[in-house]
């Protein structure tokens, strides 16, 4: 159906194209633009009697065609199975029904696998938390609770919790105790801790300018920016060594790796308790 839609799409961009051009057309007289006009509207005229419906019982006869070579295809195949098999039944009833031209009879049995004898089981217990969900959600509107307007489910306003008089003093303490730290500060102090940089280039890193291609290639990939951008930042970088370096990190699961070393660290202080599971290591 969606193919005969595109296809009818195209035509009517063809058509508006085409009237388009008429219009534009001062030299043609009345006569010959009638005639015109009626070329351009002709091969549409069985679509403009046509009915919905008319069109969904011609799509459904193309479908039918589709079947029917389908199932001339299976038949050369020639699949070896005994004569009682279902499957070959159904074969047999197919092919009486496509002689025939009548339509398969509302009770004759699938021959095929039971992958879908367990669905009326299922929707049932769909059923049954829906209806206990829509009970809950009656009794909520009847108690107040929830208000049901133009459609769409309305929760009244939660009043904000007093503030805790203890988190403003442990802000201000955290800033005095943490103070002013710069990106490339924190990168290389969890690196210390952590030795994550080991674990991204399977060994220790050989020079200094090593280490600091390797940090820049972790902010690209963490920033999505392209090697030229990060080579702006850091003038003392190469592109092409910044791009084997992404290239290298992102290999052999190395950066999950680093990234479950770094949070398993992070995960170590108390403060993390806090932060519920979400940020627990995922197996790779």
């Amino acid at each position: 159906m969606a193919e005969v839609q595109a296809s009818r799409l195209r035509r009517l961009h063809r058509l508006i194209g085409d009237l388009a051009t008429l219009a534009k057309d001062e030299v043609l007289d009345a006569a010959a633009l009638r005639s015109r006009l009626r070329d351009l509207i002709a091969p549409f005229e069985t679509e403009r009697r046509s009915t919905r419906v008319a069109e969904i019982r011609r799509e459904l006869g193309h479908k039918s065609q589709e079947l029917a070579r389908l199932l001339k295809t299976v038949r050369a195949a020639e699949l070896a199975m005994p004569a009682d098999h279902a499957v070959a039944a159904a074969l047999v009833t197919l092919d009486s029904l496509a002689a025939s031209g009548a339509v398969l009879p509302a009770a004759t049995p699938q021959p095929f696998g039971p992958s879908w004898q367990n669905l009326k089981p299922y929707l049932q217990r769909l059923e049954a938390g829906l209806t206990a969900g829509l009970a809950a959600l009656a009794e909520a509107v009847a108690a107040g609770t929830i208000a049901v307007e133009d459609s769409e489910l309305r929760l009244p306003r939660r009043k904000p919790a007093p503030p805790d008089p203890r988190v403003d003093p442990a802000r201000q303490a955290l800033a005095v105790a943490v103070g002013n730290a710069q990106l490339p500060e924190v990168i290389i102090e969890v690196d210390h801790l952590t030795r994550f940089s080991w674990t991204l280039l399977g060994r220790p890193a050989r020079s200094e300018r090593e280490l600091v291609t390797l940090y820049a290639g972790l902010i690209g990939v963490g920033s999505d920016l392209a090697a030229a951008e990060l080579v702006r930042m850091v003038p003392a970088l190469a592109a092409d060594s910044l791009g084997q370096m992404v290239l290298r990190i992102e290999a052999d699961g190395r950066l999950r790796a680093a990234n479950d070393t770094v949070l398993r660290f992070m995960r170590g202080h108390r403060i993390a308790d806090l932060w519920g599971r979400a940020c627990s290591p995922q197996p790779t």
